[in-house]
Parts: C-alpha cells; sequence; structure tokens
C-alpha cells in the first residue's frame, strides 16, 4: 500500500487534470448532445447507418450468433461493448468504452508529449487535443476509428518506453491487430508504425518478447480471419464486400473501383479546407476550421527529425503513414466534401494525437528561440523635473 501511494504521488499532476478534464468533458458532451439516444429520438445516434451496425452486431456478438447481413464492419469495437450488452447497459454499450477511450487518448498524448519534448509539449499537444479539436464529440458518438486512435497512441508509448519487455512486445504486437479488426486498413498503417518500432529496437527484444508479440499478433488477427471464413465464407471476405452504392452498381468497398487517387485534391480541399468554396451546402465543419493549429504539425515534423532523439524516426515515419492514410481516406468515394455531414472527419481521427504533437513541438521551438528582452527603463518618468 505504501509502494502504491509512493507511485501516485509521482504522478504529474498535469497529467491527473488532463485524465480529470477529459472525463469530465466527454461527461458534459455526451449528456448534452442531441444526437445521443432518449434525447432527440429514442434511437439517437443507433438510429444512422454505421452506429445502428456496430450496436446489431454487439447485440449479435453478447448473445453468441453474428448473422452474416449484420456482419458489417471489423468485429473487434462492437465486441468492446459485448460485456457492457451483458451488464445491461443496452441504452448505450457503447458509452464507456468511449469514454475510457478518450481518457487513454488524452493521457497517452501527455505521456508521450513529456518524452519527447518536456511537460510543455505534453500539456499543449493533451489539452489542445481536447479542447481545440473536435475530437471529443468523434469520441462520444460510436465510430470503429476509436479503436485506431488508441492503438497508434500504443505504439508510440512503446516507443518512448526507456526500457521495453514482455508487456511491451504483448502491446506492440495487439496495436495493430485491434487497429485490423476493428478498421482493416488501419492495420496496415498502426503496423508500418509498429514494424518500425520493432527494427529500430531490435536489439532490445529478447526471443520470449518476440514470440509473446507474434502470438498476440496472431491471436487477433487469427481470429478475425475464423469470423469471416465462419460467416462470410472465407477468410479474406470482408463485411466492404456486401456493401453497393447505387452510383456504382457492382463495385463494393473492397474493389478498388472504390478507390481513385483523381479524387484526391478535391476531397480533401474539402474535407480539410472548406466544402462550401466547392459548392457544397451541406452542414459540417472542415478540418482546419475546427483545428488550425494542426498546420503547426507541418513544421513539427522537422522539430522532431532535429530534436527529438532516438524517437524522430518513429515520429517521422508516423507521420508519413498519417500522410498516406489521409491520401487513402480521400481516395475513397465515401469521402469527399458534401460528405462531412456523415462525419467523415473521422476517417482522419486516429492521426490527431500525432499532428498535436508534432504541433506542440513546433510550438515550444519557435518560443523558446523568442527573445527574452527587459524594456530598459527611464531613468525618470517622462514630464518629470
Amino acid at each position: 500500500m505504501a509502494d502504491l501511494r509512493g507511485r501516485l504521488a509521482r504522478v504529474d499532476p498535469l497529467l491527473i487534470l488532463a485524465v480529470v478534464a477529459a472525463a469530465a468533458f466527454f461527461a458534459f458532451i455526451y449528456v448534452i448532445d442531441p444526437n445521443r439516444p432518449g434525447l432527440a429520438t429514442p434511437q439517437g445516434w443507433f438510429g444512422y447507418f454505421d452506429q445502428g451496425a456496430y450496436l446489431n452486431m454487439a447485440n449479435q456478438m453478447a448473445d453468441f450468433h453474428l448473422a452474416s447481413e449484420a456482419f458489417r464492419y471489423g468485429p473487434v469495437y462492437p465486441a468492446l461493448a459485448v460485456p457492457f450488452v451483458w451488464l445491461g447497459l443496452d441504452y448505450d454499450p457503447f458509452s464507456v468504452v468511449n469514454g475510457l477511450a478518450l481518457v487513454a487518448t488524452i493521457a497517452m498524448t501527455f505521456i508521450v508529449g513529456t518524452r519527447i519534448g518536456g511537460r510543455a509539449v505534453g500539456a499543449i499537444a493533451a489539452f489542445g487535443l481536447l479542447f481545440a479539436t473536435p475530437l471529443v464529440g468523434f469520441m462520444a458518438q460510436p465510430w470503429n476509428s476509436t479503436v485506431s486512435i488508441v492503438t497508434v497512441l500504443i505504439v508510440l508509448v512503446v516507443a518512448t518506453n526507456d526500457r521495453v519487455g514482455t508487456w511491451s512486445a504483448l502491446a506492440l504486437g495487439l496495436a495493430p491487430a485491434l487497429a485490423f479488426g476493428a478498421r482493416y486498413i488501419d492495420g496496415v498503417f498502426v503496423g508500418i508504425i509498429a514494424l518500425a518500432v520493432l527494427i529500430i529496437r531490435r536489439r532490445e527484444w529478447s526471443v520470449p518478447d518476440l514470440i509473446a508479440m507474434g502470438a498476440s499478433f496472431a491471436i487477433v488477427v487469427g481470429g478475425v480471419l475464423l469470423m469471416q471464413a465462419s460467416i462470410l465464407g472465407s477468410p479474406f471476405t470482408t463485411p466492404y464486400a456486401f456493401t453497393t452504392r447505387a452510383e456504382q452498381p457492382g463495385v463494393n468497398d473492397q474493389d478498388l473501383g472504390a478507390y481513385s487517387l483523381g479524387m484526391v485534391p478535391k476531397s480533401l480541399f474539402g474535407m480539410f479546407v472548406s466544402p462550401f468554396l466547392l459548392g457544397e451546402r451541406f452542414g459540417g465543419a472542415s478540418m482546419l476550421q475546427s483545428a488550425f493549429w494542426f498546420l503547426l504539425a507541418i513544421p513539427g515534423v522537422a522539430v522532431a527529425w532535429a530534436r527529438a532523439g532516438r524517437i524522430r524516426v518513429t515520429l517521422v515515419t508516423a507521420a508519413a503513414v498519417s500522410l498516406l492514410a489521409v491520401i487513402f481516406y480521400g481516395s475513397f468515394r465515401g469521402g469527399g466534401p458534401g460528405s462531412l455531414q456523415f462525419g467523415s472527419l473521422h476517417y482522419f481521427k486516429a492521426w490527431w494525437p500525432l499532428w498535436a504533437l508534432l504541433a506542440a513541438l513546433a510550438f515550444i521551438w519557435v518560443a523558446k528561440r523568442t527573445p527574452n528582452r527587459t524594456p530598459e527603463q527611464p531613468d525618470e518618468a517622462p514630464g518629470c523635473s
């Protein structure tokens, strides 16, 4: 008990404040959100396609029977809500999952920021992410990208650990596997960063560590593939093979026809700058409208390379992967200028903590180079004799 009290006493007060603020802000936003179940309508956001599919999957998985027609998305995110279905939280079994995910996101952002640039970087990144981005709203409403954002940060926490061991290895294996099981392509993005960490710190891993890493990855990915084989008929058939749209008959979200690099410039301009300048007349705040300070992440990459020590390769790799993810989702037919009203910014949510960290690094770098001069005081006040 004394040891526990000692550890708690050493916890950074700013980290405690960040955790408390995140929990309080999440509760506030959740309660006042007119789209939550039981406020404006009984179903609330579960009347939407994505959120309704998550809930249906969670309910069927809780009964140990997931029908093929209900298998709409990767199974990991709905699976996280299953224990709360069993506990009787059928009102919204995702609420606790999402709240804990937000608290973990803010806490890990602060921890990573402190490790790579000091408390000021950690505080700016964590509190900026919490209060100066649309993150809380996108965490309160169920989105499977909530798994992706947590897994990216898990990899960054492992990358910045002073020492690695079995727990770090398990985390590094689980992160891309969970991202894959929630949003298939995000497993690739998270996996590239995890692979970079594995290679960079290759001399620190023991054989048991590597076995634990591989086993944790294989168990989750194997479970997802087994579900797809038993329910959809093939381990390589994902639910997106059955997602089609009227404007492209015969094309599903698993086909290359659902993606086009030609639409990237217009899509990203609409989602990051303004859909209205492109003629759209529907609601939805763009990324820079909600978090203009993320532009500092661009010079932040250079600062990270120059100042972040051994973590610099990981940070720059992660930044490059985030750009790749942005291009990928910008090429998706479900994105585009008109998609903001449907919450399409959540496609990029996994990278907001990284952008916040890079922006904070740039801000502190500039602040430290601002001359700290005290104006010279006159010998006597003007007009005095």
